[in-house]
Protein backbone atom coordinates (compact mmCIF):
# COMPACT_ATOMS: atom_id res chain seq x y z
CA UNK A 1 0.00 0.00 0.00
CA UNK A 2 1.15 3.56 -0.44
CA UNK A 3 0.81 6.10 1.85
CA UNK A 4 1.19 10.26 1.75
CA UNK A 5 3.28 11.85 3.83
CA UNK A 6 4.19 15.63 4.26
CA UNK A 7 7.87 16.28 4.14
CA UNK A 8 8.78 20.05 4.35
CA UNK A 9 5.26 20.90 3.18
CA UNK A 10 5.73 18.63 -0.12
CA UNK A 11 4.02 15.38 -0.49
CA UNK A 12 6.09 12.42 -0.34
CA UNK A 13 4.53 8.90 -0.99
CA UNK A 14 6.09 5.67 1.17
CA UNK A 15 5.73 2.59 -1.22
CA UNK A 16 5.41 -1.00 -0.18
CA UNK A 17 3.44 0.06 3.46
CA UNK A 18 2.05 -3.30 4.89
CA UNK A 19 0.23 -3.93 8.31
CA UNK A 20 3.17 -4.82 9.58
CA UNK A 21 5.27 -1.43 8.95
CA UNK A 22 5.76 0.77 11.81
CA UNK A 23 6.15 4.33 12.27
CA UNK A 24 9.57 4.70 12.71
CA UNK A 25 10.13 2.35 9.72
CA UNK A 26 8.10 5.17 7.47
CA UNK A 27 10.12 7.94 9.21
CA UNK A 28 13.60 6.00 8.62
CA UNK A 29 12.85 5.65 5.01
CA UNK A 30 11.51 8.98 4.45
CA UNK A 31 14.86 10.55 6.31
CA UNK A 32 17.11 8.48 4.27
CA UNK A 33 15.19 9.55 0.95
CA UNK A 34 15.84 13.24 2.02
CA UNK A 35 19.66 12.44 3.16
CA UNK A 36 18.78 14.31 6.44
CA UNK A 37 20.38 12.71 9.18
CA UNK A 38 18.67 14.05 12.48
CA UNK A 39 15.48 12.82 14.77
CA UNK A 40 12.13 12.87 13.60
CA UNK A 41 8.47 12.39 14.93
CA UNK A 42 5.47 11.25 12.83
CA UNK A 43 2.70 13.60 13.24
CA UNK A 44 -0.99 12.50 12.71
CA UNK A 45 -4.04 15.18 11.94
CA UNK A 46 -7.65 15.02 11.43
CA UNK A 47 -9.32 17.73 11.91
CA UNK A 48 -8.54 19.26 14.99
CA UNK A 49 -7.21 16.52 16.22
CA UNK A 50 -3.49 16.09 16.20
CA UNK A 51 -0.44 13.87 17.67
CA UNK A 52 2.76 12.34 17.59
CA UNK A 53 2.73 9.06 16.45
CA UNK A 54 4.72 6.13 18.53
CA UNK A 55 7.98 4.17 16.84
CA UNK A 56 6.37 0.69 17.26
CA UNK A 57 3.23 2.15 16.24
CA UNK A 58 1.65 0.19 13.08
CA UNK A 59 0.66 3.09 10.57
CA UNK A 60 -1.97 0.84 8.81
CA UNK A 61 -3.83 -0.33 12.04
CA UNK A 62 -3.97 3.33 12.86
CA UNK A 63 -5.33 4.40 9.60
CA UNK A 64 -7.79 2.25 9.58
CA UNK A 65 -9.68 3.05 12.74
CA UNK A 66 -10.83 5.89 10.75
CA UNK A 67 -12.44 4.31 8.35
CA UNK A 68 -14.02 5.95 4.94
CA UNK A 69 -12.26 9.37 6.76
CA UNK A 70 -8.62 8.07 6.76
CA UNK A 71 -8.16 9.73 3.14
CA UNK A 72 -8.71 12.78 5.76
CA UNK A 73 -6.00 11.91 7.89
CA UNK A 74 -2.43 14.16 7.50
CA UNK A 75 0.73 12.30 8.06
CA UNK A 76 3.69 14.92 8.51
CA UNK A 77 7.04 14.29 9.16
CA UNK A 78 9.37 16.65 11.18
CA UNK A 79 12.41 17.27 12.83
CA UNK A 80 12.79 17.57 16.72
CA UNK A 81 15.13 19.68 16.40
CA UNK A 82 19.35 19.89 16.49
CA UNK A 83 19.27 19.42 20.44
CA UNK A 84 17.00 16.57 20.41
CA UNK A 85 14.31 17.95 22.84
CA UNK A 86 10.43 17.33 20.85
CA UNK A 87 8.88 19.17 23.97
CA UNK A 88 7.48 21.73 21.47
CA UNK A 89 5.99 18.69 18.81
CA UNK A 90 4.64 16.78 21.38
CA UNK A 91 3.98 15.94 24.89
CA UNK A 92 6.35 14.55 27.30
CA UNK A 93 7.08 10.97 27.07
CA UNK A 94 6.69 10.87 23.41
CA UNK A 95 9.17 9.03 21.74
CA UNK A 96 11.27 10.65 19.04
CA UNK A 97 13.09 8.69 16.03
CA UNK A 98 16.70 9.17 15.79
CA UNK A 99 17.52 8.75 11.89
CA UNK A 100 21.68 8.71 11.58
CA UNK A 101 21.85 7.70 8.13
CA UNK A 102 23.07 9.90 5.05
CA UNK A 103 21.73 8.12 2.25
CA UNK A 104 20.10 5.00 0.79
Amino acid sequence: MEVKVFVDGVPRVVCGVTRETTCQEVVLALAQAQGQPGRYILREKFKDFERCMAPDERLLETLEKYGEQAKEVQLTLQSSGNNGSSTHLCRTGDAVVRCPYTSL
